[in-house]
């Protein structure tokens, strides 16, 4: 931990940010962002400091980096209309930057 999102050959990866190892790629941002929030939780399990609420804004920090360093991908779009949630539940775009300010 933590984790960021790239592109590479034409998919979305997912690697440690402190590290540089690379956990995996897909095919889309949205299947990247739920392998994300996988990990988190993976690595997360057991310690009682990692809520349900840090990692959704661990997972939309990486987002929105990833829109800044992709500025023309198309998946873009999607983050601006709605965040989704491993559990299928949708977040509101405008919820996402209240969560980061705090």
């Amino acid at each position: 931990m933590p984790y960021k999102l790239f592109k590479k050959n034409g998919k979305v990866c997912v690697k440690n940010s402190d590290t540089g190892e690379s956990k995996g790629c897909s095919d889309n941002r949205a299947m990247a962002v739920k392998h994300m929030r996988r990990l988190y939780m993976v690595e997360g399990e057991g310690k009682k400091e990692m809520t349900d609420e840090m990692v959704d804004a661990l997972v939309n920090e990486a987002i929105l980096q990833f829109e800044q360093e992709y500025p023309d991908d198309p998946s873009n779009q999607e983050t601006k209309e709605m965040h989704y949630s491993d559990a299928g539940w949708l977040r509101p775009a405008s919820l996402l930057s209240r969560s980061l300010r705090k």
